[in-house]
């Protein structure tokens, strides 16, 4: 089956960056990184960038829509054609935070941490905002114990080819911002030869939140992980400023119900972080696991590449949500 269609918003532009930071005493680390590095680069990413850092929220603020901190970070105060009514409390951000597979309870002195950072659209352009914040960021210190690190080099990664370009390291101290995005119409023409066969193993490498959807582990299935991916590809868009288009999910979707599930070993996982903003813990659990596929998926081939890319459910900005395909 040749591709479907071509992806939605081909022009959006998305930059994949590897951070590695490097212990300079013990730091203790949460069972779920994803709350640590977010809320740490949020706080970073204020004190560079925003206008009135010494307030507590946007509103205060005269021209949010300059605002590096809140375009990077909070993207409030837009008006509500740019951000519909329902995601104005909590709306999307233009990042993602990609966890490593596994990580210790506590880096040792002298350890690293690597994670990936993708930027979309228009926070791509405010790039070197989150590289001067991570150097901040390791005077402010990581955790709950605020143990400091040093950012030791930042690598653009091309995630479809491997390609690797040096974006800053700690010997230097340079920042080289030569590094090119990619678009989503290059995604998918890189996935016209991106060989899968007729098995695939979908793991939730973190857990994947879709709240009052009333999902149990026996439900899940490809079809909705796709529609939740396209789903927040249209959001993702809408929020980079990307011309609105009809999206066609019903090709994608009806292929992806023709596949069938061989395996399932899904659980659901609970997890709590705090909340600086809310000056409290909140839930946040999700589903973890693998599923076995079987089908015809050579159409489908972008709309995988794109959940892996994008992530999918709930609160994926924290690193929830992220998904992997492997042939088998």
């Amino acid at each position: 089956m040749p591709l479907l269609t071509s992806l939605p918003f081909p022009e959006l532009r998305f930059l994949v960056y590897e951070l590695t930071l490097r212990a300079q005493e013990v730091i203790p680390l949460p069972p779920f990184l994803g709350s640590t590095l977010h809320g740490g680069l949020g706080v970073a990413l204020k004190q560079v960038g925003c206008f009135m850092s010494s307030t507590k929220s946007c509103p205060p603020c005269q021209i949010p829509t300059q605002c590096p901190y809140n375009l990077l970070f909070e993207f409030k105060g837009f008006p509500e054609e740019r951000l519909p009514r329902r995601f104005a409390a909590s709306p999307p951000k233009l990042f993602v935070i990609d966890l490593p597979s596994a990580h210790p309870a506590r880096l040792e002195a002298g350890a690293s941490l690597t994670f990936r950072l993708t930027l979309l659209g228009p926070a791509i352009d405010l790039r070197i905002y989150p590289i001067v914040a991570m150097r901040l960021w390791g005077e402010n210190g990581l955790g709950y114990k605020r143990g400091r690190f040093e950012l030791e080099r930042i690598t653009a990664i091309n995630p479809l080819t491997g390609e690797r370009q040096q974006v800053y390291s700690s010997t230097d101290q340079m920042v080289h911002q030569d590094d090119q995005p990619l678009t989503l119409g290059e995604l998918s023409r890189w996935c016209e030869s991106w060989q899968i066969g007729n098995q695939l193993k979908l793991t939730f490498v973190t857990p994947m939140r879709m709240p009052g959807r009333g999902y149990k582990p026996a439900d899940l299935d490809l079809k909705i992980v796709l529609k939740s991916a396209l789903e927040r590809l249209s959001i993702l868009a809408l929020l980079a400023g990307m011309p609105q288009t009809e999206i066609d999910t019903a090709a994608p979707l009806a292929v992806a119900e023709k596949t069938t599930v061989l395996a399932r070993a899904v659980q659901w996982r609970d997890w709590e972080r705090y909340s600086k903003s809310q000056d409290r813990r909140m839930s946040m659990g999700g589903f973890v696991g693998h599923l076995l596929l079987q089908g015809d998926f050579s159409g489908l081939k972008s709309f995988l590449k794109v959940a892996e890319l994008l992530h999918i459910g709930k609160n994926s900005t924290f690193g929830f949500g992220q998904v992997r395909f492997e042939p088998l």
